[in-house]
């Protein structure tokens, strides 16, 4: 019962602090009489509660939504056994529950997951709140020292509970088994039992989803919300991104490589041509499009190769890990008031990281194409992390950045219709309210083409060049983590060295990379059929 009354001291203060703030025009018997009306509100007056959520308010609900969440686990082996099973389902390749979906579903002694919260609140109301409040709740099972999804003994482990905010005192607070509580420095990660309560960033409500310029991916119905993954390769309900997301990574180079591999007969012969007859009279490009050397001057487009995301590594360990990790070193800069999700975090809440890749395309139209590629990529395979020891039970981490080996294809390069340069930008996707900018961007045309569409000529033949302005509409979010950009050009180098490992013999290559400021980026063109 003593963790009962905290939990209910708690949602009493919540309550009076907000009919202090906002004025309360009926007692609390009114508002329970009409409790049941509430999930009949319309999707219209739901978005306009949700803009109008504030920063603080969406804080103070997770952290009533930690303490009652921790309070039914402490009492019940089942409850746990069900969040362990739910989380390793990795609905959105990450282990990740989302509330919406598993409220309605059987825990044990045919109660649902939400009749077992019942018994440790004051009226149904108070879970309507955050039913209503937070429909992207999810409570994440993270991967620490000495607990994780996988290790996590459901019959005598009792997770502690935490948002993973931090105040402005740099501090984050765990809400304990035994029904304490205590705030450590936000630099220190827990290295016992520990859910994470937070707000997904890997699907939104579906009626968001042209405001977000959604399209063509898996949605998710249920009762009282219908959801949309962000990106297909998010889509952990599918077997074929199940099976993709157990790629790794590679070991830590200056430039990207392809180490005791095997290049691809045009990516070599392309290569081969570029020293032979020099860097300044080949572009690589010419001949793995189209097949132009300076014995065959001519070819047609091979669109079997398309220009490819084959590589990510950052620049730093610390900073880059904590820039994509949500932590900020004022806690209290400046936020989004409409955005639910734009408060600082510790490290450890975030899971996979989602990164955004977008490419802008001009072509000979005058108009800009906008490619968007979204992928999730675990910790490990872009950081080699040690845990560092600091007293009982919390740690510190020593990190250092690692190649992470990508397979994202964007488009193939027809130099005829698009530019010779593309835009290239890097951030890491955090769910939040949109903004649409707009940019433009000039570029250099080919014009050595035939009427069969054929390229005449290497590089830029002998005839003239044009060149054209395109503007762009691109949507971000306001949480996105931007992590610069860069310009890819058709006459770059693609394979700009090889060599044989010492005392291996297996050949290395070594790839040109994009320097966005933060990190290294690799694209290049592969055969994708």
């Amino acid at each position: 019962m003593k963790q009962i009354n905290n939990y209910r001291s708690w949602f009493n203060l919540m309550l009076l602090a907000t009919c202090l703030t906002f004025g309360c025009k009926k007692n609390i018997d009114e508002i329970k009489q009409e409790s049941g009306k509430i999930s009949s509100i319309d999707a219209k007056n739901r978005s306009l509660k949700l803009s109008n959520l504030s920063v603080q308010r969406s804080d103070e609900l997770m952290e009533g939504f930690s303490l009652l969440l921790r309070d039914a686990l402490a009492d019940d082996v089942e409850l746990r056994r069900f969040l362990k099973n739910e989380a390793l389902k990795k609905f959105d390749l990450d282990y990740d529950i989302l509330y919406g979906m598993i409220k309605d579903k059987t825990v044990s002694n045919n109660q649902t997951f939400r009749e077992k919260l019942l018994k440790y609140v004051n009226s149904e109301q108070e879970l309507f709140e955050f039913e209503e409040s937070l429909p992207l709740l999810t409570i994440y099972v993270p991967e620490i020292p000495n607990f994780s999804a996988e290790k996590w003994n459901a019959e005598s482990e009792k997770p502690a509970v935490s948002t993973g905010i931090i105040n402005k005192n740099k501090m984050v607070t765990y809400y304990l088994n035994d029904g304490e509580q205590e705030e450590k420095l936000v630099d220190l990660v827990p290295g016992f039992p520990l859910l994470v309560i937070k707000n997904n960033e890997r699907v939104v409500l579906s009626e968001h989803a042209n405001e977000l310029k959604i399209t063509n991916t898996s949605r998710i119905t249920t009762a009282s919300n219908n959801y949309v993954f962000t990106s297909e390769n998010f889509n952990g309900l599918s077997e074929n991104q199940k099976t993709n997301s157990s790629k790794v990574g590679g070991g830590a180079t200056t430039n990207s490589t392809c180490l005791n591999c095997s290049l691809d007969d045009k990516l070599s012969t392309a290569f081969d041509l570029w020293q032979q007859y020099g860097t300044n009279n080949i572009w690589q490009r010419d001949y793995i499009y189209y097949s132009i050397t300076p014995n065959s001057p001519n070819g047609p487009l091979d669109t079997r190769y398309q220009e490819t995301i084959t590589a990510l590594k950052f620049k730093t360990g610390k900073e880059a890990y904590d820039k994509i990790s949500d932590q900020s070193e004022d806690p209290y800069a400046i936020h989004d008031p409409n955005s639910p999700t734009n408060s600082p975090t510790a490290s450890w809440t975030e899971g996979s990281f989602e990164f955004k890749v977008t490419v802008l395309i001009n072509n000979t139209q005058g108009l800009g194409t906008v490619i968007t590629k979204l992928f999730p990529v675990s910790p490990s395979r872009l950081f080699f992390l040690r845990y560092v020891a600091q007293g009982n039970n919390y740690y510190t981490l020593s990190i250092t950045p690692i190649q992470c080996d990508l397979n994202e294809v964007v488009a193939a390069w027809d130099i005829k219709n698009n530019g010779v340069a593309w835009k290239v930008t890097l951030s890491e996707a955090d769910a939040s309210s949109t903004i649409t900018t707009s940019q433009t961007n000039t570029s250099q045309f080919a014009t050595n083409f035939g009427f069969d569409l054929s390229k005449i000529g290497l590089k830029f033949g002998t005839s003239s060049t044009t060149t054209s302005v395109s503007n762009y509409s691109i949507a971000t979010q306001v949480g996105d983590d931007q992590l610069g950009e860069g310009a890819i050009y058709f006459y770059d180098p693609v394979v700009i060295s090889w060599d044989i490992i010492p005392g291996v013999g297996a050949q290395s290559y070594t790839f040109k990379d994009i320097d966005t400021g933060w990190a290294l980026l690799t694209i290049q063109p592969k055969k994708v059929f």
